[in-house]
């Protein structure tokens, strides 16, 4: 059984995004023949989905060193605004997110009434889309291409090169005059992104076919050798179950050597899929690809009514119920409670649900709850710097006469007086094309070898990066721990390990370690709007096995059963019932009017699914669990409650 009922098609960081600060900028990629008067390009907007990097060569897209799983975007030099891929860089969908979640964030400090990831993530993926027809419609015409009304062609994007194919065109040359139009800058790598983040399976629906995990495997694969080590795996030799890099040696055991580079990263995590793809060899799977229908000037899903093309958005209403407009450019009161408590009701796994309601029945106070986690911040100190030194670079440049040119002298110019010693050839085109970037309107990329990164941090790890947010968030979540006590009176005596566990059904949290009247004022000063679901979510956030595939976490980790929590609030969801205190007998659950829970759900399900109120899992994901709950009864196991410590001021992870 699938017990999350929020299943993604690829985990990627949730992101949290607005708008595009610059959503059209003017650009071509970068080569040393190209002058202004070359034809307009413009760039797809690039997608969310993880904030992740990736070690690429930006410019062409055979050199792109970027993971599947950790995609970023890079850019090109000026003209017309590019659809925008990343390699090695942050996309703009997830400067989208986090630009649209500040937007309507700043209407209220009170973040119980913030709208959720989910309803952010929708949003994104909508205001992309629309960007992105725009975007393809004015290339076409500035191109001067016409496709005739009414003809349906579909764009694939392999994800490899991200490439885009142009394909159901009986007129070749026409199709070749779009993919010569289109496979501009980033325009291949933006638009796979923003298709794979479309992925229906991220609000609980099935996936079409072209979702297939087994060949996007491969596209990781591919990405991975590539980061690590710059060969194309394609071209590499493949016999007797291996592949061999160009000097002989076993590219296995070059890869073994270059992860310890990567701490705390964890190549043991590919080793499976990579000697499954070394006996097949490369031609023996099918490649990865995605596609999107193109006609009439709009961009259509394939295979799913759950998409964002016209006429496939009416299921998107149940996710947006009445977040505020003014966010959005119109004038509405501000986000409602209710509105950010939606996601919270939603049925979810124990690692991604949220309570309803209070706890202690006391009105939350903004200023003390326990922050949320937000994957797309962990990168914000990589942006800030980026940001003030690129903009600061682009003012300067502004001053001279052709400040296109100034920028390249300053990269390949060594007669230049203007000319920056002391980078690789790498940094030079990164950083060259970051600061052509800016002079076209669009904002600076992260990439780990952007030679600012690489001078103020070293490089940008996503391995690091989510130790260092976890880090962070743990500080202010004990930064808030700290503050109730203390406003409430309450001390720990020193030396004392105070253990907060949180249960994974009304998310309450319950002091352990000290007296019962000690624990009851915790508990009691603890417990107020969502902070036990945001510090549930923190300590399993905190799982190392998350973070490196192949350590082990603790215990508590993998002892709870969390398809028991799971169906619990699936069960809360469709009929507010508490599974927990129904009659259970004979192997059922029954109601307080003694009908058959599972009738009830089904007709509940059935009943919003005619009604077209969309809910965001599929029912049949958890009969078996069910069943097997109903027949062991509700406290047979062991419930997937979440500990964590505290002494002396401090928060520590829990050996338990």
């Amino acid at each position: 059984m699938n017990t999350n009922m929020n299943t993604s098609y690829q985990s990627v960081t949730n992101y949290e995004g607005a708008v595009s600060r610059r959503r059209n900028s003017t650009q071509a990629p970068y080569s040393a023949a190209k002058t202004p008067g070359d034809a307009q390009q413009k760039e797809i907007p690039a997608s969310k989905d993880e904030v992740l990097i990736s070690r690429t060569a930006p410019g062409q897209a055979e050199s792109r060193i970027q993971e599947a799983e950790d995609q970023t975007t890079y850019f090109q030099p000026e003209q017309k605004p590019e659809l925008q891929l990343k390699s090695g860089i942050l996309s703009s969908t997830d400067k989208t997110f986090i630009q649209l979640a500040g937007q309507y964030r700043d209407l209220t400090k009170d973040r119980s009434t913030w709208p959720t990831i989910k309803e952010l993530e929708l949003l994104t993926n909508r205001a992309v889309r629309q960007e992105t027809e725009q975007t393809v419609e004015g290339l076409l015409k500035e191109n001067g291409i016409q496709i005739p009304e009414g003809q349906s062609l579909r764009l694939t994007v392999d994800s490899c090169d991200y490439y885009i194919r142009v394909e159901g065109l009986e007129d070749k040359s026409l199709a070749e005059s779009i993919e010569k139009v289109l496979n501009q800058g980033q325009n291949g790598f933006n638009l796979f992104t923003h298709i794979q983040r479309c992925a229906p399976s991220k609000f609980g629906y099935d996936n079409p076919s072209q979702y297939n995990s087994e060949t996007a495997e491969k596209s990781v694969l591919y990405h991975l050798v590539k980061e690590m080590t710059g060969y194309d795996l394609r071209e590499l030799q493949n016999e007797d179950g291996k592949f061999y890099t160009p000097d002989g040696s076993d590219l296995w055991l070059e890869l073994k050597e270059k992860a310890e580079a990567y701490s705390p990263f964890q190549l043991e995590k590919y080793q499976e899929g990579y000697e499954k793809l070394a006996k097949t060899g490369w031609e023996g799977s099918p490649d990865h690809s995605l596609s999107l229908e193109y006609i009439d000037g709009h961009l259509l899903d394939i295979d799913t009514e759950y998409g964002y093309g016209v006429g496939q958005t009416d299921w998107q209403e149940e996710f947006l119920p009445n977040l505020p407009a003014e966010a959005e450019g119109e004038e509405e009161e501000t986000i409602q409670e209710e509105n950010a408590s939606q996601e919270q009701t939603e049925a979810k796994t124990t690692e991604e649900v949220s309570q309803d309601e209070t706890v202690s029945g006391k009105a939350a106070d903004p200023n003390l709850a326990f922050p949320k986690f937000n994957p797309a911040l962990k990168y914000a100190k990589y942006l800030k710097v980026l940001d003030e030194y690129y903009e600061k670079q682009n003012e300067e440049n502004l001053r001279f006469a052709n400040p296109s040119q100034h920028i390249r002298d300053k990269y390949y110019n060594p007669k230049s007086p203007y000319y920056i010693r002391g980078l690789s050839p790498l940094e030079r085109e990164i950083g060259m094309e970051q600061e052509i970037g800016m002079l076209c309107g669009r904002e600076p990329s992260l990439n780990s070898y952007d030679p600012v990164i690489q001078r103020t941090f070293g490089g940008c790890n996503s391995f690091q990066a989510d130790q260092e947010y976890n880090q962070e968030m743990r500080g202010q979540i004990n930064d808030c721990i700290n503050q109730i006590f203390s406003a409430n009176g309450i001390v720990i005596p020193d030396g004392t390990e105070l253990y907060l566990t949180v249960d994974p059904y009304d998310y309450r949290i319950h002091a352990e370690g000290v007296g019962k009247e000690l624990a009851a004022e915790i508990e009691s000063a603890l417990n107020f709007g969502e902070n036990g679901h945001s510090l549930y979510n923190h300590i399993s956030y905190c799982n190392q096995s998350n973070i490196n595939i192949g350590q082990q976490g603790s215990n508590q980790y993998v002892q709870g059963d969390k398809a028991k929590a799971a169906v619990y609030h699936m069960v809360k969801q469709l009929t507010d019932y508490d599974l927990r205190t129904l009659e259970n007998k004979n192997g059922r659950f029954y109601t307080p009017d003694g009908s058959d829970l599972w009738e009830v759900l089904s007709n509940k399900y059935k009943e919003m699914a005619e009604s077209k109120e969309a809910v965001s899992f599929r029912l049949e994901d958890y009969y078996d669990q069910y069943r097997r709950i109903a027949k062991e009864g509700w406290n047979r196991g062991i419930d997937a409650v979440l500990t964590i410590g505290y002494k002396n001021g401090a928060l520590f992870d829990a050996a338990v």
